[in-house]
């Protein structure tokens, strides 16, 4: 959520935001913002993950004990990462959504680990929710200075907002349910999603922390 983590995705966001406001509401380029921010977001968040992946087989800790990771592995080296990454359950059977990350969690222990992950995105939560909240008493004063400065403000105000109200679980879901929408842009760009490019955007708000989370624990598992 916080820009220090995908930089260039606040960049994208603004400059999306800005192109928005200067064409008509049937522009077929900005109709198509939302399918570009949601690859864009989706293909990053999966590069990482697998990166962790391939991290922990090419330099396990010592006396790693996944079995569950590494028997899902040997049934097909060569989609390890792919068959990996499919626990992440994003999946539209005929109208019916199906969005579960437990299948991920028991690759590496279950519930002690999913508890682990939800432990580290509290953690990294309450020190942006600081983090923001100071931001937003140092620009209070300036508020009515100029454009700029309310603009920041507003964005700042905004995500420390979006903080407060976030769970784990809705953070999880975010990212299960940008991974579905992906799969569905993949199959069908033009008419494979309905969403605004603000309903994209929000889901990448409430992903990030949780993607962060899963990251930090993975990087646990191997030496690099």
């Amino acid at each position: 959520m916080n820009k220090t983590y995908y930089p260039n995705f606040k960049i994208l966001i603004d400059e999306i935001e800005h192109n928005k406001a200067l064409l008509s509401s049937n522009n077929i380029v900005g109709s198509y913002y939302p399918h570009i921010f949601l690859l864009s977001v989706v293909s990053t968040f999966e590069k990482e993950i697998k990166k962790k992946f391939e991290n922990i087989l090419s330099n396990p800790i010592a006396n790693l004990n996944l079995p569950g990771f590494f028997r899902l592995v040997s049934l097909n080296p060569t989609y390890s990462l792919d068959n990996l990454y499919k626990k992440f359950q994003a999946r539209d059977d005929n109208g019916v959504i199906k969005l579960n990350a437990q299948g991920f969690y028991a690759l590496f222990g279950g519930q002690p680990f999913q508890t682990l992950v939800s432990t580290t995105f509290q953690s990294i939560k309450q020190i942006q929710i600081k983090d923001f909240k100071s931001k937003i008493d140092q620009l209070k004063p300036l508020l009515g200075t100029d454009d700029q400065t309310d603009r920041i403000y507003l964005y700042n105000d905004e995500i420390y907002k979006r903080l407060l109200n976030l769970t784990f679980h809705n953070a999880e879901t975010a990212f299960l349910q940008l991974k579905l929408k992906r799969n569905k842009v993949a199959h069908n760009f033009l008419t494979g999603i309905s969403d605004s490019f603000e309903d994209i955007r929000d889901l990448y708000y409430d992903a990030v922390l949780y993607v962060v989370s899963i990251k930090e624990e993975l990087s646990k598992f191997s030496v690099i």
